[in-house]
């Protein structure tokens, strides 16, 4: 198991549903489209501004755990890490 830090932009396909939570189904990163099978947790936590930034814990379709970020302030997502189970 391996923990890499990343901090990359990507593009991510979701919704906010009705609680107003985000749904994420796929996200783009170096060129591959990876579709979400599993959300495993979402947290808030201090961003580069005073607005805070929310965190996902994902699976896409393998062992692997992905960690996106939305900053709402800049509408962006960005890719912080991933743990790569091999």
């Amino acid at each position: 198991m391996h923990l890499e830090q990343l901090n990359e932009p990507i593009t991510v396909r979701a919704v906010f549903n009705a609680h107003g939570e985000i749904e994420p189904s796929q996200f783009d990163w170096r060129g591959k489209i990876y579709a979400i099978s599993h959300v495993y947790t979402g947290w808030n936590a201090p961003g580069l501004s005073q607005v805070p930034e929310h965190h996902l814990t994902v699976a896409a379709g393998g062992d692997d755990t992905y960690e996106l970020v939305f900053s709402p302030d800049s509408l962006k997502w960005r890719l912080a890490g991933v743990l790569w189970e091999k």
